[in-house]
């Protein structure tokens, strides 16, 4: 087991105390293998917050991203499995909001192999009944363009956008479906509606892939994927089989 706590300087701030906490109630509501287990949330005597959670090895895609893209199935099989849980995520009314790299961990064991995780929960919050956004929380370069005004209404196809951003990444490596340096023009781009570069014009990819990250990457919410299990559906074709993506990384890991 892992024991997370907040450092003593961040505990005073109530809104990270806050994130902290929500993070282990919404990871708790899931019974997942793709979702790190929290056994108990509780308070020191003396007042700090800490989580005791599923203990894991291996590294997060931010660092298996460092080596470069990886291959086509292997990038489309950990999506899926993202999305097919964030599908889960997303029936309990919750929206996680800062789905990126470094928030997808690539645990091994030299059981399983490698099991793609979602991490972080502490911005997510519920969008049933048209809960709208606090505005600009999230990771600024893996926002999706309604996180970008306070007040508007955030939901599932927030987190496709993300998604789609991050699958993009995997394959294309340090280019960008929109053609902007730094994070202000990132934000212009997508406030201006700046169209998404087709992956297949980088990278030879299959057209209905390169159409369904497309899809998935549109600037109007309406327009994309309304639920990650479409995404999912749509890419799974391109995935390389379960069985198969988990061997690869035992083997790797036995070796």
């Amino acid at each position: 087991m892992a024991i997370k706590t907040l450092r003593a300087e961040l505990a005073a701030r109530g809104d990270l105390e806050e994130r902290f906490r929500n993070e282990a109630i919404t990871a708790s509501r899931l019974r997942d293998d793709r979702i790190p287990q929290i056994y108990d949330i509780d308070r020191l005597a003396e007042g700090t917050q800490y989580i005791v959670m599923e203990y894991l090895e291996g590294e997060d895609l931010e660092v298996r991203l460092r080596a470069g893209p990886v291959e086509l199935g292997y990038a489309a099989r950990v999506m899926f499995e993202v999305l097919d849980v964030l599908g889960r995520v997303h029936q309990l009314g919750i929206v996680h909001r800062d789905i990126k790299p470094s928030n997808i961990f690539l645990a091994r064991s030299t059981l399983l192999g490698e099991v793609p995780k979602l991490l972080d929960f502490g911005i997510a919050h519920l969008a049933r009944d048209g809960a709208v956004g606090a505005g600009m929380l999230g990771t600024p370069m893996y926002m999706a363009p309604e996180q970008l005004s306070v007040g508007r209404a955030l939901g599932p196809a927030t987190d496709v956008f993300a998604a789609a951003l991050v699958l993009y990444e995997m394959l294309a490596g340090p280019h960008r479906p929109r053609t902007a340096e730094g994070t202000d023009a990132y934000h212009h781009a997508l406030r201006t509606g700046q169209t998404a570069r087709p992956l297949n014009a980088l990278v030879p990819v299959p057209i209905g892939f390169s159409e369904a990250l497309e899809r998935g990457l549109r600037i109007e919410p309406g327009e994309r994927f309304r639920r990650a299990e479409d995404f999912a559906v749509a890419i799974e074709p391109y995935a390389m089989d379960r069985a198969a993506f988990h061997e690869l990384r035992r083997s790797a890991t036995v070796g």
